[in-house]
């Protein structure tokens, strides 16, 4: 079976150092399930038979300012974990999904914005 996915959703994720160790936890959890109603909203019907076991996936984030490499990388989790939540992926495992495909591209200020796609 061949599966292609690809959305944009029009916001972006707070960068990981906003949401973990200096805030309360409580707002890095309502961050992430944000994220995670956000994906299964731009998922709509498109959702596979079943769970993809294995996956690539190509996420881009578009903004104003560069984040750094460990930075862009966590700030997709939610967006992830939402695919797995939304019945896309089996799982987030290294062996279900590989290395993410992370980059950036430079958008104009507050016109930020992220694309997902997953090729199974």
């Amino acid at each position: 079976m061949s599966y292609r996915l690809i959305f944009e959703i029009e916001d972006l994720p707070k960068m990981a150092n906003i949401t973990s160790g200096k805030s309360h936890w409580r707002y890095a959890h309502v961050e992430a399930k944000k994220w995670q109603v956000l994906v299964h909203a731009a998922i709509g019907s498109q959702r596979p038979p079943e769970p993809l076991l294995r996956a690539t996936l190509h996420l881009t984030r578009f903004s104003s300012s560069q984040p750094d490499y460990d930075g862009l990388v966590r700030g997709f989790k939610s967006i992830v974990d939402g695919l797995v939540r939304s019945g896309v992926l089996v799982n987030d495992k290294l062996e279900n999904t590989g290395a993410w495909n992370c980059s950036w591209e430079r958008a104009p200020k507050n016109q930020g914005k992220v694309r997902v796609e997953v090729h199974g």
